[in-house]
Order: C-alpha cells, then structure tokens, then sequence
C-alpha cells in the first residue's frame, strides 16, 4: 500500500497564487527523499487547522511570517521546523474535495 505519511518542513504560498508549495520529506521504503508538492490553494485551511490541532501549544498564526509586497499581494511562510508534530497522513485528507461548498454573492 502506498505511504502517505509525509513530515512537512515548509508550507509557502502567496496572496495571488492558486497553489500551496509543501516541502516535505516522503519516505519510500527504507530511503526517504525531499520533495516540494504543489496542492490547490484550497487545501491551505485544512492544513493549517491540521498543524494547530497536532500542536495546540504553537500558535500558528505567530509561527507565520508575511512579506508584503508593493502591489499589495502577500507572501506567506510556515517554517515548521520548531513543531513537535510535522507529520501529516495525506489520506485524511481524501475525500475532501468532493465536499459541498458554501458560495455567497
């Protein structure tokens, strides 16, 4: 069966991106390789609530860092090196796309 417990180093996105950049270490039998995978920027509240409910002692929103930018957009930063727990399952995830969304006008 396929491994999709992955240990999370960075997650960075920006403002005007559609995509999160998650760098992580991936394991793969006895060897283990770095890698950066890009996810819809619709994943980044799920993996923020992920990282704060593994470590409810490490407020996130302090563990951010923001670059602003002169055109107003925002670059942001979650440096994970300081968490106790930067493991995520990728499986729990599954399925969460497919949930209804709320649209508002």
């Amino acid at each position: 069966m396929e491994n999709r417990k992955h240990l999370v180093n960075r997650i960075e996105f920006s403002s005007l991106d559609s995509e999160i950049s998650v760098q992580c270490i991936i394991p793969s039998g006895n060897l283990t390789f770095e890698s950066t995978v890009l996810i819809s920027s619709q994943w980044i509240n799920p993996l923020l609530m992920h990282f704060q409910k593994t470590n409810p002692e490490y407020p996130l929103d302090e563990q951010i860092e923001r670059i602003l930018f002169p055109d107003g957009s925002t670059f942001y930063c979650l440096n994970t090196e300081d968490l106790p727990n930067k493991s995520i399952d990728w499986s729990e995830f599954l399925g969460m796309e497919k949930q209804p969304r709320k649209i508002r006008a």
